[in-house]
């Protein structure tokens, strides 16, 4: 089983796990079609609040070691600073101890698993190829390149276009000092089920099998969009349920807001 069906899999498990866990007292609240959510409040324990804290001053001054051979029986990375190997655009970031294991880190996509029980992660990706109707076509569709002229901006108007749902209007956030738009949602029941494998495609990332897709219902995601130099990154980050998400937000805040792209072009 390659990489990608590894984690495309997780998502499917995430289903299967969602639908066995409906009930009236289990089944997470379903909101309006393309409307924000509001997060339930999470009390993090003492060991979740230090696990989400991020690495020490110390660390953060420490020259970045390389991500090197990120699989499924990839050890979860120490703690410290880290860089990527094969991305487009190289990035650095910080961890805590044993908290991210690397599964994939290849030209458009870089993706990241929490050590914790449910399906999670977080994945970068190279907004290269789209495609053309996910919905319709599925994974197995054709994709297009993405223009090079075109941005965070113009990918959120390209998702109000092709989603069969209407997520609203992001919001401003700056990622690595970088303006970037970004959305947080719950994916409603039933609300791919008349897609193509009833999951959204967005972008191929170049390996087997492998896309980077909005999850399937039940799970709460944030994805984000930030321009770096000529490059369209997305960065998206899910969890079982809106609880698990909130305790796996902390920990995915905590990486994002210590990217940074140091080989990337100034700001135009």
């Amino acid at each position: 089983m390659t990489q990608l069906r590894f984690i495309r899999a997780l998502t499917l498990l995430a289903a299967l796990a969602t639908i066995a866990a409906c009930s009236a007292a289990a089944a997470p609240a379903q909101p309006t079609l393309g409307s924000p959510t509001t997060p339930p409040a999470v009390t993090l324990t003492p060991s979740q609040a230090s696990a989400t804290s991020g690495p020490s001053p110390e660390a953060a001054s420490a020259t970045p070691r390389l991500v090197s051979s990120p699989g499924i029986n990839s050890a979860p990375l120490s703690k410290g600073k880290w860089r990527t190997q094969n991305f487009v655009v190289p990035v650095e970031f910080e961890v805590p101890e044993g908290e991210w294991t690397p599964l994939i880190d290849s030209e458009q996509y870089v993706f990241m698993r929490r050590k914790v029980d449910g399906p999670n992660g977080l994945g970068i990706a190279w907004l290269r190829d789209v495609f053309d109707d996910p919905c319709s076509d599925g994974s197995s569709g054709a994709t297009s390149p993405w223009a090079t002229d075109s941005g965070p901006r113009e990918f959120f108007e390209w998702l109000a276009d092709k989603s069969p749902v209407d997520w609203g209007a992001p919001e401003s956030t700056t990622i690595a000092s970088k303006e970037a738009l970004t959305i947080e949602r719950l994916v409603p029941d039933g609300v791919f089920g008349d897609c193509a494998e009833e999951l959204f495609p967005i972008v191929d990332v170049g390996v087997p099998a492998g896309q980077l897709s909005i999850p399937r219902y039940g799970q709460r995601f944030s994805l984000s969009a930030v321009q770096v130099g000529t490059h369209t990154l997305l960065i998206l980050d899910f969890a079982m349920d809106g609880t698990l998400f909130q305790q796996h937000r902390g920990a995915a805040n905590a990486l994002i807001e210590s990217i940074t792209f140091p080989d990337a072009e100034s700001p135009q």
